[in-house]
């Protein structure tokens, strides 16, 4: 057990705003990404959006939006 942990603890990553997960592609936070001398000084030059809005995502999913779901009931 103890072999294990110790494997676990050298595992572990540091969390951080902003992360390169391949060479000049990064993940980051909002702060992150609205912090423009921040992001020059990286070398971005394009910010993906990959955040959904609940209803937009139901939609994008298939989900039926509970106004449809009234309308089937009715």
């Amino acid at each position: 057990m103890i072999h294990v942990r110790q494997l676990l603890h050298k595992c572990t990553l540091d969390w951080t705003p902003v992360s390169e997960v391949w060479p000049n592609v990064f993940i980051g936070d909002k702060q992150t990404a609205m912090d423009r001398v921040r992001l020059k000084e990286m070398g971005v030059t394009h910010i993906l959006n990959a955040a959904a809005v609940k209803k937009r995502l139901n939609m994008l999913l298939g989900k039926p939006s509970t106004q449809q779901k009234r309308s089937v009931l009715n």
